[in-house]
């Protein structure tokens, strides 16, 4: 499709997201500026409640959210 890819990991290195040409920003920007958000997270402690109602309320209209986390 050759579509732009914008990713949230604050694990990944910078130099592998601009290897894999994908974007990498903060989880509000990804929410705000995207009509498709995918959340792959591992379901554990650490990602509990990474997403909150503030996150779902800045998708843009008509976004879709898939959670894929369980």
């Amino acid at each position: 499709f050759q579509c732009p890819v914008t990713i949230h990991d604050p694990f990944l290195p910078d130099a592998v997201a601009q290897a894999r040409d994908v974007r990498k920003v903060s989880l509000g920007d990804l929410f705000a500026h995207n009509e498709v958000v995918v959340v792959c997270a591992a379901a554990n402690p650490g990602s509990a409640r990474l997403i909150g109602r503030d996150h779902i309320d800045a998708l843009p209209p008509h976004a879709v959210f898939v959670n894929l986390c369980r």
